[in-house]
């Protein structure tokens, strides 16, 4: 779905990420890292999700509205899905587990995890991406 409407040319591209920064107020790092997931639907995705909450999740530049999105429209179940599958933070060198854990409070928000089990969920998925990936988290 991402590839419809794709534009022809890597300038096209950069072209289209900036004027969506300057249309929807966001940087142009925030954009382009929902732009790799999303293409060309990061328009509609975007606009759909940013009411008033233009940050970014800690140490990345996804917006947390975006993750916000995620959650509730790409079938995330468990932190590691949404780190590893959906957000792909698990290529992001800055990963930190500040990020984690806001990642698993908004999943505590959506009623995906127990307010209680959020804290073992963050190690849980910290050890995953050591072990799995060699994935050492930014302090």
């Amino acid at each position: 779905p991402g590839a419809e409407s794709y534009p022809a040319s890597d300038q096209a591209v950069d072209a289209k990420c900036h004027l969506l920064a300057s249309e929807l107020s966001l940087s142009l790092a925030q954009v382009q890292s929902v732009w790799r997931l999303h293409g060309a639907e990061s328009e509609a995705i975007l606009k759909a999700c940013l009411a008033d909450d233009r940050t970014s999740l800690p140490d990345t530049d996804l917006p947390t509205a975006f993750a916000r999105w995620t959650i509730r429209n790409e079938w995330v179940r468990r932190l590691d899905d949404l780190v590893e599958r959906r957000l792909m933070l698990l290529y992001d060198r800055r990963l930190s587990r500040g990020c984690l854990r806001q990642m698993a409070a908004m999943l505590v928000e959506a009623g995906l995890l127990r307010a209680e089990d959020a804290e073992s969920e963050v190690e849980r998925t910290a050890e995953r991406l050591k072990s799995h990936f060699g994935k050492q988290l930014a302090e």
